[in-house]
């Protein structure tokens, strides 16, 4: 695919004083191509699409259809002014997310803290994974043997996070408030969450990370 304006800066930031162009965004989702398509083999995706610079409007369609990456499809709808790609939840699964979410530089810490209390919870049908969200938050994903009705993985994550959220003073609500919050809107159905290897619209990677990455956490190293 040839780029009409490869050049041209869509993102502009702390990270990217420089500019983050066209090219180097197409370039980056066709590296990483088959990772995207193989996170995303059985979901409808979101793009995050800039307009200009540092504007964002959402899409969830084209030609009026929802939006479903493949081998065949990959390399004719991705372009360089899609910034970042965002996964679909569907009414069965075997992950629930919980978005560590307002905690700002404490997040890192946070997130350890929670991973750890979950691991003292959790069975050996079930595992934890740290996803950097490419911002300034976190996604703990727990993965399941088995999928089940994406309202009772809500319900679940809902009921073993009470007790940590009252010793450690984080809210259990989807409303903005200063102090820290355990999102768990993302599971729904439909409901969105950021894509593991997707650019965030900052323009950095959201990936896996580990435990030990957590004590001295620096999001640069998740530059393009």
């Amino acid at each position: 695919m040839e780029l009409k304006n490869p050049k041209s800066i869509v993102i502009k930031n702390q990270y990217y004083p420089n500019g983050l162009t066209e090219e180097q965004i197409f370039n980056y989702y066709m590296d990483n191509k088959s990772k995207i398509l193989e996170y995303n083999e059985n979901r409808y995706v979101m793009f995050f699409v800039a307009v200009d610079l540092n504007q964002i409007v959402v899409k969830r369609k084209i030609n009026n259809n929802f939006i479903k990456l493949t081998k065949s499809n990959y390399e004719k709808i991705i372009n360089g002014r899609i910034i970042s790609i965002h996964s679909i939840m569907n009414k069965k699964e075997n992950q629930g997310i919980i978005d560590i979410d307002h905690c700002n530089s404490n997040c890192p810490f946070i997130t350890l803290e929670i991973v750890n209390y979950l691991e003292s919870l959790l069975n050996s049908n079930q595992k934890l994974l740290i996803q950097f969200t490419g911002k300034k938050s976190f996604h703990i994903i727990v993965k399941f043997t088995n999928s089940f009705n994406i309202n009772k993985v809500r319900s679940y994550l809902m009921d073993i996070l009470q007790l940590f959220s009252k010793k450690y003073d984080v809210g259990m609500t989807t409303k903005t408030s200063n102090r820290p919050k355990l999102d768990l809107s993302s599971n729904k159905v439909n409901g969105a969450f950021i894509s593991p290897y997707s650019l965030s619209t900052y323009g950095l990677v959201s990936d896996f990370v580990t435990k030990k990455s957590l004590q001295n956490f620096n999001p640069k190293i998740f530059k393009i």
